[in-house]
């Protein structure tokens, strides 16, 4: 993952003040298992919506969530619609991983 810039730490704040989660690193639970949120190259830049949920795929590769929200086009998604939008099919993530998350976007969970 890139490094964040200026830019990037301005379009972050701003998704946090819009609902947006980071979820990026964090294990999606569903009925076919366990998957890792993880960004693909063909994601990066683009988001995304599905049952209600918002996704936005920063070009650095940071997966941010929302129930509901709309992306306003003042968020910076360069290549437009075509994102994977976790959790918008019945998975979830732990209720805790995604407070911790609410509270420091960069937390991580920590291996066993």
């Amino acid at each position: 993952m890139k490094k964040n810039s200026k830019n990037s730490e301005e379009m972050r704040e701003h998704l946090r003040r819009l609902g947006f989660v980071r979820v990026d690193g964090l294990t999606e639970i569903g009925f076919r298992g366990e998957r890792l949120i993880a960004a693909e190259d063909r994601w990066l830049g683009r988001y995304d919506d599905n049952n209600g949920r918002t996704v936005v795929v920063t070009p650095e590769g940071e997966i941010w969530l929302a129930d509901g929200v709309i992306v306003p086009k003042e968020i910076l998604v360069p290549n437009g619609k075509g994102a994977y939008v976790p959790c918008s099919n019945g998975e979830k993530i732990a209720f805790g991983d995604l407070l911790a998350r609410v509270a420091d976007p960069d937390w991580q969970p920590q291996c066993d």
